[in-house]
């Protein structure tokens, strides 16, 4: 966990990653919660992922949870990003 001062504004929180084996051609479905521990209000404008080794992104065109939270590819394929709840969601 990183924090920038005793105003801070920004936080970055890490969690361990224990990889899950899967077979090549499964969909992978994941969840990313946003909460507000600390003691000052606050919240995310931005989110960003990056997609480990061996998996890609389905398109918003192909994927009803994509385009439900606005999620974006970069042009290398390995970072995902939603602004959704900077639209008061």
């Amino acid at each position: 966990q990183q924090a920038t001062g005793i105003n801070n504004t920004s936080a970055k929180k890490e969690h361990r990653k224990d990889p899950l084996t899967v077979q090549t051609g499964n969909k992978v479905v994941y969840t990313i919660r946003v909460y507000n521990e600390g003691e000052v209000a606050g919240w995310a404008t931005q989110i960003t992922d990056h997609l480990p080794s061996g998996l890609k992104f389905v398109p918003a065109a192909e994927s009803t949870i994509n385009s439900t939270y606005g999620w974006t590819v970069s042009e290398d394929g390995k970072t995902v990003t939603t602004y959704f709840l900077l639209l008061d969601n």
